[in-house]
């Protein structure tokens, strides 16, 4: 969310409106960015009015909310379940409310034959975006299927340059594991390039590489 943000900025456009419940976050990015464009609002996804306020007069919602760490989100359904699916069903309720023209979910590579709860929750994301656009005469929705980000907050290089820092082993789960990765400045250009050629009702997936997780690990 906040490199798709730091890009929407360099473009012509009225505004960039950042709800995000993570106060700190909001602020950091408002310091990082000193955009006058930028307006930021505190708020969680799951609280319909406060959601629909935020879409009043808005074009296009890129919604990138979600709870994503694969452990923690085992540890957590419920909260997991209330913010991935409930809060997917909050923004497509104000698109339609507010007559937004696109709504562009972003989703994962896990939702494919999925056997977590963020894998599984995301694929029920999925599915409600593709039934709204079915429903919907004012607004566009479709999906963005995007890999594993690098670099991104809370993923295993993050891990792996902490353990190093402290002169520790580097710990992977196994040896023969395999993931899709794609540079996250990528990721974001990708994300906003969609919004000119995607069309409503679809799942778009960008090309990425294919790593084997013991060779980055060695690098």
């Amino acid at each position: 969310g906040r490199i798709i943000t730091k890009q929407l900025l360099q473009l012509p456009i009225h505004a960039v409106r950042a709800l995000n419940i993570n106060e700190h976050g909001l602020f950091m990015l408002q310091e990082e960015v000193r955009d006058k464009k930028l307006r930021v609002l505190v708020g969680d996804v799951r609280d319909y009015e406060r959601l629909k306020d935020a879409f009043y007069g808005v074009d296009i919602c890129i919604h990138t909310s979600a709870y994503k760490n694969l452990m923690l989100t085992e540890e957590n359904p419920s909260e997991v379940l209330s913010v991935n699916i409930g809060g997917t069903q909050n923004v497509i309720r104000c698109a339609k409310y507010a007559k937004t023209k696109q709504v562009v979910n972003i989703s994962t590579d896990k939702v494919c034959l999925p056997e977590s709860i963020y894998g599984l929750s995301k694929a029920v994301a999925e599915r409600l975006v593709l039934h709204a656009s079915d429903t919907s005469r004012h607004t566009d929705y479709y999906n963005v299927r995007l890999p594993n980000l690098r670099p991104s907050a809370g993923s295993v290089f993050e891990l792996w340059d902490k353990q190093k820092a402290e002169g520790k082993l580097i710990e992977l789960t196994h040896e023969n594991m395999k993931r899709y990765f794609l540079d996250i400045d990528l990721a974001a250009k990708f994300v906003i390039d969609s919004l000119l050629f995607a069309e409503t009702g679809t799942t778009i997936i960008p090309k990425c590489n294919e790593y084997n997780m013991i060779d980055l690990a060695r690098e």
